[in-house]
């Protein structure tokens, strides 16, 4: 008798164990952790432009080095093909 008593508040702890958790899913997330999110989301963004940035600078430079290098300017060979250089 005492097994099936100790079984059902069991059960029952567990139903309203089930009942907080989804309870507190439906909260959503605090002011803290929506400000939070939008700062690494700000954070995310910059890093993503920096690296933009650099990715068309540096394809710029190897353009112009390329040019130079057709032109005959053969010490901008290390700047297009940084392997070449090194024979």
């Amino acid at each position: 008798m005492k097994t099936q008593r100790f079984g059902s508040f069991g059960g029952l702890a567990f139903a309203l164990a089930i009942i907080g958790v989804v309870a507190f899913a439906r909260q959503g997330p605090t002011q803290e952790q929506k400000v939070a999110h939008l700062e690494h989301s700000e954070m995310t963004q910059s890093c993503a432009k920096a690296c933009s940035d650099c990715q068309r600078a540096c394809d710029l430079c190897v353009s112009h080095c390329a040019h130079m290098l057709v032109e005959g300017k053969k010490e901008h060979l290390t700047s297009v093909c940084p392997k070449m250089g090194h024979r």
